[in-house]
């Protein structure tokens, strides 16, 4: 049942308009400090990484596309189902993508003139969807394990000995994971399962290898994505939501075990098909992609991890909204739009609490044509 109201959702929204963690600091020699925005196109025969310059008003220019040297899904709207496909390291030096289609991720210099091809490397399971770095330290979520990977200072993945775990199956098929994160310590990974309607928990070893999971109960339906905040608290985004079926966001604090405690639970983004979240550097916002009804949800981050809706912000008409990022200075935050192909632009502002759209860009992006994964710096 579950499943069949998320992929319904989505052939809802297509019928009708056609009648998408955290990082961290790594060492680099010549770090990079571009303002720019990547997308991924996940094209099944060679899958690249478009490149979009910004500027100070936090809008776009499309400037190259670069080979990834791997192959992605295909598909059209949301072929992954993931969140963090695409990530930037946190000083901006290093981009990493997933490439679903040949199991493997490549790792990008960040260069004045875009990027610069370093290495790619092999997952170590199927279709890489998601990644989440913490220091050096790098994992990947694909569909059915989880493996680790050492950052050397070249931007180069060494894939650490004896860290993959795999992800519980019923009936030889997956669970559904969707996003994986590291806890702001680095003592936990989360990976959320969206059919299962649960939310496992790894704790990571000095060696950093992931120890044996904890599998926690979601509160709503169909947990998609997952973010922490500096302070320890998880949000998760509801697809399905609660009882009532609307999409919704639970908060939740961590415990020393890897369980997790209720803080606000289910509380209503007021749009359809919530997927995608994040949360701002301080912690103190979030906001949830409605990829349904194409609208942004800007929640308020209490001091001990409450939600609270705040407002709702249009992505634009018929924009199935994905990929959501937010520039390292916490600025601007972007979407990749997969249902007509582009880019929306938004100004966020903590100090007035609003996030308006200032702009969109459509260069480089085709409609339905299967792109995912979003960074910005």
């Amino acid at each position: 049942m579950k499943v069949n109201l998320y992929s319904l959702a989505y052939a809802f929204l297509a019928a009708t308009q056609w009648a998408n963690s955290g990082n961290a600091q790594v060492p680099s020699d010549n770090p990079v400090q571009s303002l720019a925005v990547y997308a991924m196109t996940n094209d099944a025969a060679d899958n690249k990484i478009l490149v979009y310059s910004r500027n100070s008003n936090g809008l776009l220019t499309f400037q190259r596309s670069v080979s990834t040297h791997g192959r992605g899904s295909g598909g059209m709207i949301d072929p992954l189902e993931s969140q963090g496909s695409v990530v930037l390291s946190q000083d901006g030096s290093f981009l990493f993508t997933a490439n679903a289609g040949s199991g493997t991720i490549t790792t990008f210099r960040v260069v004045p003139s875009g990027l610069a091809f370093i290495d790619k490397a092999a997952s170590g399971g199927a279709e890489p969807i998601s990644i989440a770095i913490q220091g050096d330290l790098l994992y990947v979520l694909n569909t059915a394990s989880i493996t680790g990977f050492q950052i050397e200072k070249n931007g180069k993945l060494t894939v650490i000995p004896s860290s993959t775990r795999f992800l519980e199956q019923i009936g030889g098929r997956d669970l559904g994971a969707s996003d994986i994160a590291f806890s702001p310590d680095g003592k936990f990974l989360a990976v959320t399962e969206r059919l299962a309607n649960q939310i496992v928990l790894f704790p990571i070893g000095a060696d950093g290898t992931a120890g044996t999971s904890v599998a926690n109960n979601s509160n709503g339906n169909t947990p998609f994505s997952c973010a922490f905040t500096q302070n320890g608290f998880l949000v998760v985004s509801e697809a399905a939501g609660g009882p009532g079926g609307s999409s919704a966001a639970s908060s939740y604090s961590l415990g020393t075990g890897g369980t997790l405690q209720v803080i606000s639970g289910s509380v209503p983004t007021q749009g359809s098909v919530a997927c995608w979240n994040l949360v701002t550097k301080d912690g103190k916002f979030g906001v949830v992609t409605n990829a349904g009804s194409s609208s942004e949800s800007l929640f308020v981050i209490s001091s001990v991890g409450q939600l609270s809706l705040h407002s709702n912000t249009s992505a634009g008409s018929n924009a199935a909204p994905l990929d959501t990022a937010l520039t390292s200075d916490g600025l601007f935050l972007y979407t990749l739009n997969a249902g007509t192909g582009s880019i929306s632009e938004f100004r966020l502002d903590e100090s007035t609490e609003t996030l308006t759209l200032i702009g969109t860009i459509s260069d480089g992006l085709t409609a339905n044509s299967g792109v995912q994964g979003l960074a910005a710096h």
